[in-house]
């Protein structure tokens, strides 16, 4: 096959040297070349290395629409077709047979971090409990602090200002949260990192997953496999979340950052069994329709398709539908 047929599929720090000069095009010079990109940094950190990356390529591929509009929106023109590929689900999330409407067991699944909103969510939990005493809350992942440039780099979003001292002394998080849940026992769990391949476990017995991000997230992999493992979801209406969760139907958004909203849709779904059921079942049958692993797989093969023809028409050659992966940079 001639590299006129190759597809490079490569990531940002792979393209290097000079604009317009990324190494995979050097190797191949014919080659088509896509870049994925997993989160905001380009569009946030560094306009003109986000154009530089763009530039360099013949289409991009993103995580979520959210993600592709604020690229476009940043960049400028002249950028390559850039196209939303969401994130599939481990198959193994589908295989858990969550029975939300039996459980009032919340889980938070992510880094124990400020932008992840997990202080408000212990707060949002605290106003709800006496209301509904074998309600608890399961806080999984790592104590993962992230840089303040990284979570708000142009220091204009008035949800995450105040995060600014968190962020500045890491150390310091944890331990507030720890004294969030004092006051409520063994009802809030701090159960660490797990292994991607234990959680489907601790998710079974689960009544819902609550993730009230205050930072806009790129995707949130957490939510669609809740949604995959049968769990109604309580997100923040930022970031990607709008696109995975629909309102009323597989989940509830509440407005970022409100932490009465919050503890109002928590007790809203721990007073209503049959909702929680409800919402569970429809999560996991868009899981089913939008974020398998095979579904991602046709949608790529579409991209790469596209992406050959587009190419053939501009350097006035020809290619079939299909082209072979010749690189890839992760």
């Amino acid at each position: 096959m001639s590299d006129r047929m190759r597809i490079a599929h490569v990531y940002p720090h792979a393209v290097r040297a000079l604009p317009g000069q990324p190494a995979v095009r050097r190797l191949l010079p014919e080659a088509t070349i896509g870049l994925h990109v997993h989160d905001h940094a380009l569009a946030d950190f560094s306009p003109a290395w986000g154009r530089t990356c763009l530039h360099a390529v013949d289409f991009a591929v993103t995580c979520s629409d959210f993600v592709t509009e604020r690229m476009r929106r940043r960049l400028g023109g002249g950028l390559p077709p850039i196209h939303t590929l969401h994130n599939g689900v481990d198959p193994r999330f589908f295989a858990c047979d969550a029975q939300p409407g039996e459980s009032r067991r919340i889980v938070f699944v992510g880094r124990l971090a400020p932008e992840k909103g997990v202080h408000l969510l212990i707060e949002a939990f605290s106003r709800v409990a006496p209301r509904f005493p074998d309600a608890t809350l399961d806080l999984i992942g790592p104590s993962d602090i992230s840089p303040p440039e990284f979570v708000d780099p142009r220091h204009e979003d008035p949800v995450l200002v105040p995060l600014g001292p968190w962020l500045a002394r890491p150390g310091t998080y944890r331990k507030e949260l720890q004294r969030r849940a004092a006051g409520l026992g063994g009802r809030i769990r701090f159960l660490g990192p797990v292994d991607n391949a234990r959680l489907p476990a601790l998710l079974r017995g689960a009544g819902l997953l609550a993730m009230p991000s205050l930072w806009h997230e790129p995707f949130g992999i957490p939510v669609v496999e809740a949604m995959a493992a049968g769990l109604p979801v309580v997100a923040s209406d930022a970031g990607a979340f709008p696109e995975t969760v629909l309102p009323e139907r597989t989940g509830l958004l509440v407005p970022r950052g409100d932490g009465e909203a919050l503890a109002g849709t928590l007790a809203r779904l721990l007073a209503d069994g049959e909702l929680r059921k409800r919402l569970g079942a429809a999560g996991r049958a868009r899981a089913a329709e939008c974020f398998t692993w095979q579904g991602r797989v046709e949608t790529l093969e579409t991209i790469y398709g596209e992406a050959l023809e587009l190419r053939a028409r501009e350097t006035g050659g020809a290619t079939g539908r299909r082209g072979s992966l010749a690189a890839s940079s992760g």
